[in-house]
């Protein structure tokens, strides 16, 4: 029955025109983050299951790559030098992605924006 339904979900989102590739940049962030806390900024996905991420902290920057999978219901991040981290994902309005994490303290939930 789950299976069934995250099958539906999937094609559903296929044939809407939903896909997870492109360039996608966080546009809202709750709750806001404290000053020095790493947060992502920009996040591409490519057609080929990789990844490359920029993330901010106060007034530095730092870029990370990995590979990715996609469900259609979670995003599962594997950085090349560090633990994956899974979100769950959701198509929002106007090409809109929204991330939630619940294994960071405090729960995180993420909008991001495909470029066009």
């Amino acid at each position: 029955m789950v299976a069934m339904r995250r099958l539906s979900l999937f094609a559903f989102l296929l044939l809407a025109g939903c896909r997870v590739t492109g360039t996608w940049d966080v546009v809202a962030l709750e709750p806001d983050p404290a000053p020095d806390e790493w947060v992502l900024d920009t996040i591409t996905l490519t057609d080929q299951g990789l990844y490359s991420a920029t993330r901010m902290a106060s007034t530095k920057r730092e870029t990370t790559t990995g590979a990715y999978t996609f469900n259609g219901l979670e995003l599962k991040l594997q950085p090349k030098d560090s633990e994956p981290r899974t979100y769950a994902a959701t198509f929002g309005p106007g090409m809109t992605l929204v991330l939630k994490s619940d294994a960071q303290e405090p729960a995180r939930t993420l909008r991001l924006k495909r470029r066009e």
